[in-house]
C-alpha cells in the first residue's frame, strides 16, 4: 500500500508536464477534406447468446483479439478464461479456469498473440506468464518478479519474448487539479524485471487539500481522459489524452513527439454534455466544487494495428468522462486515423455501443453490451489504411 501515496514532487512534476500546452508540439488539424468512413452497424460476425446458451454466452468479458490466421479469442474474466471462435463464430474451445495450477488462471491482466498459433496470457495473480497453442496446450510458463509498483495491465510484447506493463499510482496533492502518475516497466523473456521505463501523467483528478487518511484518493475530474500506450516493435507510444502522443525507447529516453488536434467543444460545454449523459441514466449530477479544466481531452483511447497506423478515439465527454464511462465503455464515436510520425490520415465513424478492442488491418473486434449489461463479441470490417 506503501506505493499509492505518491510524493508530492512527483505529482507536481507530472501535472505541470502535462498542462504546460506552450511546451507541446504544433498539433495536426483535422482537415474536412479528410476521407471519412461510416463503419456498417451490422458486424461481419456477431457472438453471443442472451439465452445462456453454453460456450456462447460469457460472464464479464475483459477483451477481445484476432488471432490473424486462425479466429478470435475471448477473453472471459469470470470464468478466468480463454474461449476460442473461428472466423465464422463457432465456438472451438476454452483454454483455462479459475485457479492456480498449470494451465489456470488466478487473474487475467492480458494477452497477446503471435503468429501463427501462439496466446501468451499474463496472470499477475500468480505472478506468472502462461504460454498456450491454439489447441489449447499449454507449451511454457515463465515466473514473473515484480520488484516495485504494482503491474496491473499489459501493454504489449517485445520482439526477443519481454514484456511491458503499466500502473497508475495514485496519491492526494494541493491543488485544483491533480494527476495520477502512470509508471511502466519493462520485464525480460524469463519473467525478471529489468527496469522502469517513465513516469508520466495519467487520469485528472479534483485536488483534495485535506485528505481524510493517508491513502485517500480524490474523484475523478469529469474532464479527463485516462492514459494510453501501445508498443510499436520496441517503443513505447503514449499519451494523456490531451495535448501529444510521445515515443520512448526502452531505457525511457523521448525520441520523438506529435501533436494530437485539439478538441474544438470548449470545457463549458464539455461539462453540460456530461450532466446530459448522466440525467439520461438518472443521476443526478453537482459541479459545485470541481475546478475548471483549462481544454477539453483530444482523444480518450489509442489502438495500433500492426500496419503502422494509431487509432485514436477523438474524446466524447457523454461517452468518455470518468463520470460517465463503465470499465470498458468507451463506445462507437468518431476515431482518427494517424500513421506514426502524427499525420492524420482519415476518420472513421464506429457504430454506436461498439467498443473496439483490437484492431487489424481490415479488421477490429470489440464488445457490445446491452441494456442489460449483456455482453457479446463482434468483428467489423473497417478501412484498410494505405
Amino acid at each position: 500500500m506503501a506505493n499509492l501515496k505518491l510524493s508530492r514532487r512527483l505529482l507536481s512534476l507530472a501535472v505541470l508536464a502535462s498542462l504546460q500546452s506552450c511546451d507541446a508540439p504544433d498539433a495536426p488539424p483535422v482537415q474536412s477534406t479528410l476521407p471519412v468512413d461510416s463503419v456498417s452497424s451490422v458486424p461481419i460476425v456477431r457472438i453471443g447468446d442472451f439465452e445462456g446458451t453454453a460456450n456462447y454466452s460469457f460472464g464479464d468479458i475483459f477483451s477481445t483479439l484476432l488471432l490473424d490466421s486462425l479466429g478470435i479469442v475471448v477473453v472471459d474474466w469470470e470464468p478466468r478464461s480463454l474461449v476460442l471462435y473461428d472466423f465464422d463464430g463457432v465456438y472451438q474451445r476454452t483454454i483455462g479456469r479459475p485457479g492456480e495450477g498449470p494451465g489456470e488462471f488466478r487473474s487475467i491482466f492480458g494477452m497477446d498473440v503471435r503468429e501463427p498459433d501462439t496466446l501468451r496470457v499474463i496472470d499477475m495473480g500468480s505472478r506468472r506468464a502462461n504460454t498456450f497453442s491454439w489447441n489449447g496446450e499449454l507449451i511454457g510458463e515463465t515466473s514473473i518478479s515484480v520488484e516495485e509498483g504494482h503491474p496491473d495491465h499489459l501493454i504489449g510484447f517485445l520482439r526477443d519474448g519481454g514484456f511491458v506493463m503499466g500502473w497508475a499510482n495514485f496519491g492526494s496533492e494541493d491543488g485544483d487539479i491533480v494527476s495520477d502518475v502512470m509508471s511502466y516497466g519493462v520485464f525480460n523473456a524469463d519473467g525478471s524485471y529489468r527496469r522502469r521505463i517513465v513516469d508520466v501523467p495519467g487520469l485528472r483528478r479534483i485536488g483534495q487539500s485535506e485528505p481524510i487518511n493517508a491513502y485517500a484518493i480524490p474523484g475523478e475530474h469529469p474532464l479527463s481522459s485516462y492514459a494510453s500506450a501501445v508498443l510499436v516493435q520496441d517503443s513505447l507510444f503514449y499519451t494523456d489524452g490531451f495535448d501529444e502522443v510521445t515515443v520512448y525507447d526502452l531505457s525511457g529516453v523521448a525520441q520523438r513527439r506529435f501533436g494530437l488536434p485539439p478538441n474544438p467543444m470548449p470545457p463549458i460545454v464539455a461539462r453540460d454534455e456530461v450532466a446530459r449523459a448522466r440525467d439520461a441514466s438518472g443521476r443526478e449530477t453537482d459541479f459545485s466544487g470541481v475546478p475548471a479544466m483549462p481544454a477539453t481531452p483530444s482523444v480518450s483511447r489509442m489502438l495500433y494495428d500492426g500496419a503502422g497506423h494509431l487509432w485514436l478515439k477523438r474524446f466524447d465527454p457523454a461517452e468518455d468522462s470518468p463520470w460517465v464511462v463503465r470499465r470498458h465503455q468507451l463506445t462507437g464515436g468518431e476515431w482518427l486515423v494517424v500513421d506514426l510520425g502524427g499525420d492524420v490520415l482519415r476518420r472513421v465513424q464506429m457504430p454506436i455501443g461498439f467498443n473496439p478492442r483490437h484492431i487489424r488491418p481490415g479488421f477490429a473486434a470489440g464488445i457490445y453490451r446491452d441494456a442489460y449489461d449483456v455482453e457479446s463479441v463482434a468483428v467489423h470490417s473497417v478501412p484498410r489504411i494505405q
